[in-house]
């Protein structure tokens, strides 16, 4: 035996196993501990587990056996906590790269009404993108689904699971939901699962990971949606974000823990901390997404999406948000929202403010409800007086602000569950109101169109709304306008693609590569399609085309245009398949070449983990 998996449990309650260990370092046979998962040491990691926390003894058991310590989800501080709580000495660090260059991160707003139908275009999408069926996680982060026991209301993450993973089946997508007595041969497209599923799995095609709701910390987010795109080929990360989900989770956080326990209240405030980190996530509108994610663990030579085109953009880079919000000092109109909130507290009310309530008299809303707060009138418009901006302030500009507030620590959201189930937020002065604060406004100027010489890729699908189904029912609706260029019908459409795909597989034959997209992908296609090129200069802007392809490939693609467009091309003068092997893990392991590499910067173990050994 080489090599022995014990949990962190058994560990530390098995007499034998303590024996077995003593008896194999006194015949010299073992080597080094290896802590996997080494954030759960740390009481301010994302995922604590108390018999982790009992490894510290290793050290005083076995002092002369090194430890290694693996993670992929380390912030600086969890680190050298990590670090201590091991009583690692000597300590080397290695730390690998963490930008996930083939991940495109989006955040999508969340509407109850219209959720299911979002997913389902996602899904589409990534169908689209593989030319099959796309293999994907659904995470249910919040436990949304109640059922009432005994007076209290629980939630049930098992049903809430069951029923999104139903809606998707009726919706014609192959989805189940994951749970403890799955079998290990059952085979679903989409897996429905709780934020647990997914350690230990190594499938290296899942093509998206879609977050239901609010993930707990950017630890785990990052973590959760690193899942996707194992094997280098662009993936969607997509977090759907209602400010609600925060409320709900606030209140989770803080349950039973009283103001005596000064250990769990301590514990709740930094899980707070790491919750309004991912609302800020959320919230944000104007900083690349990646970028975020990487001064989240202190990185900071990541370069944004528009900085590199080798990188999927996430949602703020692709849409130019950078331009259109910049962050400005807004100090003056947070202190104006303080004193409301001071003098909403010095007014005895019964019914304290909350965001909504706030963003009301803030903005100087006739609403009714405001009729409870008669000594506030004289607040009224605070904000539109503090002229936040040049723009017309609405009232979603006005709760950004609010929000921005709150996750800075400008204002505290006290957060209850009432009688009726449903959650609610009341708001105090924060306990960060000294310096300045910045908030996100509309810039004055304009912002640019999209440079289509950036690489594109997913983010020009969704962006330009192309994955609805070409017709809704007939699938041979061929004379129908196309939906990407409405000068052609269906028919040409789908020629120019099929003739397009042919294209790039002879070309990924000829130049010996081992990936069709190396050559061009699917969102160069659709702006062939859309542009219908007659020159190499009619090329230029369309997405995954830089200078070296069009020199290298242009010729070819404008010449295969011509040739649908005059009728001297059909699909019987290709025969061999282009699908790309998305759902055959073996494929995609056989066919990691020079390009995976590139793509991912370095192998998965180093990209993924930060590791610290001790003697």
């Amino acid at each position: 035996v080489s090599l022995v998996f014990i949990t962190p449990e058994k560990l530390a309650e098995s007499t034998r196993v303590a024996n077995i260990l003593k008896r194999l370092r006194k015949n010299g046979q073992l080597a080094r501990f290896i802590i996997d998962e080494a954030h759960c040491v740390s009481q301010w990691g994302h995922d604590f587990r108390s018999s982790y926390l009992k490894l510290k003894n290793l050290k005083a058991a076995f002092d002369n056996v090194p430890i290694t310590a693996l993670t992929a989800t380390a912030t600086p501080g969890i680190a050298q906590d990590v670090q201590a709580q091991l009583r690692m000495t000597e300590t080397v660090f290695i730390k690998g790269g963490i930008n996930r260059a083939n991940l495109s991160y989006r955040v999508m707003k969340k509407s109850r009404s219209k959720i299911m139908n979002d997913i389902l275009q996602l899904i589409k999408l990534m169908d689209t993108e593989v030319q099959g069926k796309a293999s994907g996680i659904v995470y249910c982060v919040l436990r949304s689904a109640r059922r009432r026991a005994a007076g209290r209301v629980h939630t049930g993450t098992k049903a809430e699971c069951e029923t999104i993973a139903e809606g998707l089946r009726k919706l014609g997508i192959s989805a189940g939901f994951y749970h403890g007595s799955m079998e290990t041969d059952d085979r679903t497209d989409v897996i429905v699962a709780t934020i647990a599923f997914g350690m230990g799995i190594n499938k290296p095609d899942v093509r998206f990971v879609i977050h239901y709701g609010l993930s707990k910390t950017m630890e785990g987010y990052y973590q959760e949606s690193g899942r996707a795109g194992r094997d280098g080929y662009p993936s969607l990360a997509v977090l759907f974000y209602d400010y609600q989900d925060k409320v709900k989770q606030d209140v989770m956080i803080r349950t039973n823990v009283t103001s005596r326990n000064l250990a769990a209240a301590d514990q709740a405030e930094k899980k707070i901390d790491s919750l309004l980190s991912m609302v800020e996530y959320c919230e944000n509108r104007s900083i690349c997404r990646r970028k975020l994610i990487a001064k989240h663990f202190n990185i900071i030579d990541v370069p944004t999406c528009r900085e590199d085109e080798g990188q999927e953009p996430c949602d703020i880079c692709s849409s130019n948000a950078s331009e259109a919000w910049e962050l400005a000092d807004q100090t003056a109109a947070a202190r104006k929202v303080l004193e409301v909130v001071r003098a909403a507290q010095g007014g005895g009310l019964k019914k304290p403010l909350g965001l909504n309530t706030l963003k009301d008299i803030c903005i100087g809303s006739k609403s009714k409800n405001l009729s409870a707060y008669p000594h506030l009138t004289v607040y009224s418009n605070c904000l539109r007086n503090a002229k936040i901006c040049s723009a017309p302030l609405t009232g979603d500009l006005a709760l950004t602000f609010l929000r921005r507030m709150v996750t800075q620590r400008w204002l505290h959201e006290r957060c209850e569950r009432m009688e009726q189930g449903n959650c609610v937020g009341y708001l105090e002065p924060g306990r960060n109101i000294t310096g300045n604060f910045t908030a996100y406004v509309p810039q004055k100027k304009k912002p640019a169109e999209p440079q289509g010489s950036k690489r594109q890729r997913l983010s020009y699908y969704f962006d330009k709304q192309t994955v609805q189904s070409p017709s809704n029912g007939n699938q041979n609706d061929w004379s129908k306008p196309s939906t990407i260029n409405p000068h052609i019908n269906f028919g040409l459409e789908t020629k120019l693609r099929e003739a397009l795909r042919a294209l790039r597989e002879t070309l990924r034959e000829e130049h010996n590569l081992a990936r069709a997209y190396t050559v061009f992908n699917e969102n160069t296609i659709i702006g062939c399609i859309q542009r219908l090129p007659q020159s190499i200069k009619d090329l230029e802007g369309i997405p995954g085309l830089g200078a070296q392809r069009m020199k290298k490939y242009g010729e070819r693609i404008v010449t295969r245009v011509a040739d649908v467009l005059n009728d001297r091309w059909s699909a019987s003068d290709h025969k061999t398949s282009v699908a790309m092997h998305a759902s055959s893990p073996s494929s995609c392991h056989a066919e990691m070449t020079e390009e995976y590499e590139m793509l991912n910067g370095m192998d998965e173990a180093t990209l993924r983990e930060f590791a610290f050994d001790g003697g």
